[in-house]
């Protein structure tokens, strides 16, 4: 797990937190800014998860295992 997944989901995890507390409170503006920051933290979880899988077929193809066409 690199960095990105780490805090794109803590992001995401304040959000729903942020969230809870602006419903509870009745504070609109609180919600609206949880939404905000609950899609930025899901697209850096995101990025991370496809930094990953690049990182992994990346050291793949230096092995030699992934197939290409010849």
């Amino acid at each position: 797990m690199n960095s990105d997944q780490v805090w794109g989901r803590i992001a995401k995890a304040r959000a729903r937190v942020k969230a809870l507390a602006g419903t509870l409170v009745g504070h609109r503006a609180l919600s609206s800014k949880a939404r905000a920051d609950f899609v930025a933290g899901r697209s850096q979880a995101e990025f991370g998860d496809a930094k990953s899988v690049l990182e992994k077929r990346r050291l793949m193809a230096r092995r030699g295992r992934l197939g290409h066409a010849r």
